[in-house]
């Protein structure tokens, strides 16, 4: 039987993917991604991060690799928003 989720808990983590994104943004500038292979290759490099975390089994990596990896989505859809050249 899987654990349940509850509203608290999902809200903690928007609110943790939120300041990640946020402190990403202060250290990288708030340029959009240029392309849609950009977008790719960010979230490829970070879920190949994730897979290297996972096998060293580290918690605290893997939670940050996970930060990355939603950090990195999200940007792609924000820079898809405002338009990617290609």
């Amino acid at each position: 039987m899987r654990k349940q989720v509850g509203e608290q808990d999902i809200e903690l983590i928007f609110a943790g993917v939120k300041a990640h994104l946020y402190m990403t943004l202060e250290k990288k500038g708030y340029g959009a991604f240029t392309s849609r292979h950009e977008i790719l290759g960010c979230v490829t490099e970070e879920y190949i991060e994730l897979v290297d975390a996972v096998r060293d089994g580290l918690q605290k990596d893997v939670n940050n690799e996970l930060l990355d990896v939603a950090v990195s989505a999200i940007w792609g859809l924000v820079s898809n928003r405002v338009g990617v050249d290609w």
